[in-house]
């Protein structure tokens, strides 16, 4: 018997290079009768479907497929995608013996080894054989929603879309595509040197290999789509030929509701800037209405000029802008007039006590509008980004930003002063104005209108040189201690809080700035936490604002008790998500100190009654840690973090997500140029 059964698998392999592409059939799980031997694999799928640990038992595998995508890492094959008629597979070509020359389109044999790879199980070790010519599989037309789960992971896939952006990065050609339910990342090893004029602004069918983006736990966080050259791009709509000869539309048509079927396109719009944030934003006016414009590359503009900017329509900061924008100056020295606002007027105290849609409007009113406005200066500073000017008028407390392309005369505190500037608003999650900036533009937008009375000291001091020069000097002595004392107050207002008595948004920016220009010049490892409370709404809506005020300060309590050192900041970002800057920790550290938040909030087991029975307060948390690169700035490791974070929320909310900017990895395991990690339960669902 034993010797009838040998004889059957030596018919079989003897058949196999007779046979088509999958058409042999075997088990994965299938042992010959000794139990000493495995299966040879002949089907894409049975190799996915291994697990990690059969997949490192090393099956051999032996299948034919058409090659979907090859890759090439300084001139050398990398990686490739076989598809056969049951899946798509990955196989390292590292250390395989490959026969030259191959390519996409070919029918191939592939003999190895199954290995787990990084996120589904794959192919190593081998060797590829070139069979003939054949023709690409027939695309499969799935919508962003489906790809989201990575089950089709390998899968020779049709996505349409609106190329929003690209960028040249290692050789290759990264594409910014947006479709109906959101953007996704085209990566092409091979392009045409005109892709700016041909694909951005066209809408595109692209032919490619999925693949999926994952964390080092092998969990799916996303998806990008391999194209392996310009002939699988199928543009269903081109591009205009000139963008600045599209039809001029008003700033007010940005977020104006209109029927619409399609995805967005770029439009046109012309106004005079306003205002210009080196290196962030430019704000334009038309008459009608003001909007921000993010390009890049950035837009070499100053205020007053005319300005035609070309984007996509959408949100940017939570107002309406245009996002991926290019820009072309018409003409200089075109005037807005600002309006005279108050104050109160920008926040109206409406805000916070009338929760209908009017309270809500109330405070959007004067968002991005070029305004003129009075306070009393509190402070005066010079920072990285500029000067900074903070003030009261009413009860409402304000700052003014004069970028660091401009300088601001010095101003005493305690002087009456008029700003002119774009009034910038800041809203929480709920979409209630929080506080409001004025982006000031030369000097002469600050004008002192009234100075503090220069004669209050020097007479206390005519007036104390009539006693004792005892008694003089006690009251110098007294009064110097009030003054600063008050100083040390309007110090505290301008940089904490005044909920949880952690550091505002304003002293977090300066801070963020200072400690990463610091790292740069040390080469030490920079981290930032960012802490958010998972589903604060829900808990705010059943128990109201007073506990959720509550619960916002025991996190606060929380996360001074885990970061002790003076040299870091805990800093309230905006509504229930905190930021906490590490200076001189690596990706290790943040990780634990992460963790520490995470776990301490959790046992506090405060119920969430907004939330089913058993769930209690929690937060998510996202690090990112900078290793000391040339490249890059504080923003974007703000950026990275809060994708992070963004990627904690995704995957359950109550875990950790830690990045690390900069360094090498494999293809396959590179988001955006990063490394991501994950910690904690993460609860799906």
């Amino acid at each position: 018997m034993e010797d009838a059964r040998r004889l059957v698998v030596c018919l079989l392999a003897l058949t196999f290079p007779l046979l088509g592409a999958g058409e042999v059939r075997s088990s994965p799980r299938t042992i010959f009768g000794d139990g000493s031997r495995l299966a040879v694999l002949t089907r894409a799928h049975d190799v996915q479907m291994l697990s990690v640990v059969e997949a490192k038992r090393g099956y051999p595998v032996k299948l034919r497929g058409v090659v979907t995508y090859m890759d090439r890492f300084e001139g050398n094959l990398a990686d490739a995608f076989i598809q056969d008629d049951t899946a798509g597979i990955f196989v390292f070509l590292q250390k395989s013996a490959v026969q030259l020359p191959v390519h996409t389109g070919q029918i191939v044999e592939v003999s190895g080894v199954s290995t787990p790879g990084d996120f589904s199980s794959c192919v190593a070790n081998g060797q590829i054989r070139i069979l003939g010519e054949g023709s690409m599989p027939k695309p499969k037309h799935l919508v962003y929603e489906e790809l989201l789960g990575a089950k089709e992971d390998g899968r020779w896939t049709e996505l349409e879309g609106v190329v929003r952006s690209g960028q040249i990065k290692t050789g290759r050609l990264f594409l910014n595509v947006a479709t109906f339910g959101g953007t996704f990342l085209a990566i092409m090893p091979a392009y045409s040197k005109d892709w700016a004029n041909t694909l951005v602004d066209s809408r595109v069918a692209l032919r490619g290999v999925v693949a999926a983006i994952f964390n080092d736990r092998r969990q799916s966080v996303g998806f990008r789509l391999f194209v392996p050259d310009p002939s699988f791009v199928h543009i269903q709509e081109p591009a205009p030929a000139n963008p600045f000869e599209l039809e001029i539309a008003p700033t007010v048509a940005v977020g104006q509701f209109r029927p619409q079927s399609s995805l967005e396109r770029r439009i046109r719009v012309r106004g005079v800037v306003t205002a210009v944030e080196p290196g962030v934003a430019v704000y334009l006016s038309d008459g009608q209405g003001n909007l921000e414009v993010q390009s890049a590359p950035f837009c070499p503009v100053k205020a007053g000029d005319v300005l035609d900017a070309v984007g996509f329509p959408g949100h940017v900061n939570g107002r309406p802008g245009l996002q991926d924008s290019i820009c072309r100056r018409v003409k200089d020295s075109a005037k807005v007039e600002a309006v005279p606002v108050t104050a109160d007027e920008v926040l109206p105290a409406l805000i916070e006590t009338d929760p209908s849609g009017y309270g809500l409007q109330a405070g959007k009113k004067y968002d991005a509008t070029l305004v003129s406005i009075e306070g009393k200066l509190l402070q005066y500073s010079e920072g990285p980004n500029g000067y900074t000017l903070v003030l009261s008028a009413g009860k409402r407390t304000f700052s003014a930003l004069m970028p660091s392309s401009g300088e601001v005369p010095r101003v005493e505190t305690g002087s009456r002063i008029r700003l002119t500037g774009v009034c910038l608003v800041t809203f929480d999650p709920y979409r209630r104005g929080q506080y409001f900036r004025i982006l000031l533009r030369v000097p002469g937008d600050v004008v002192v209108q009234e100075r503090p009375p220069w004669w209050n000291l020097r007479k206390a001091l005519w007036a104390l040189c009539a006693f004792s020069f005892l008694s003089a000097l006690t009251w110098i002595l007294v009064l110097r201690s009030q003054v600063a004392q008050r100083t040390r107050q309007l110090h505290e207002i301008s940089l904490l809080d005044p909920l949880t008595g952690a550091a505002n948004r304003r002293h977090f920016d300066e801070r963020l700035a200072a400690e990463y220009d610091r790292a740069r010049r040390s080469v030490s490892p920079l981290s930032l936490l960012m802490v958010d409370i998972d589903h604060f709404k829900a808990l705010n809506d059943s128990e109201g604002h007073p506990r959720g005020d509550a619960y916002l300060r025991q996190v606060v309590g929380i996360l001074h008790t885990v970061v002790t050192r003076r040299q870091d900041l805990v800093a309230r970002y905006g509504g229930e998500e905190f930021a906490v800057v590490l200076s001189d920790t690596p990706a290790e550290g943040a990780r634990m100190l992460a963790e520490a938040i995470r776990m301490r909030v959790e046992r506090l087991a405060i119920p969430n009654s907004g939330l089913p029975s058993g769930k209690v307060l929690s937060v998510s948390v996202g690090a990112a840690t900078w290793l000391s690169s040339d490249e890059g700035s504080a923003a974007d490791l703000v950026a990275e973090a809060d994708r992070a974070l963004y990627q904690a929320k995704s995957l359950g909310r109550n875990c950790t997500v830690t990045v690390e900017i900069g360094g090498q990895c494999e293809l396959r395991s590179i988001v955006a140029g990063n490394y991501y990690s994950i910690i904690g339960p993460s609860r799906q669902g």
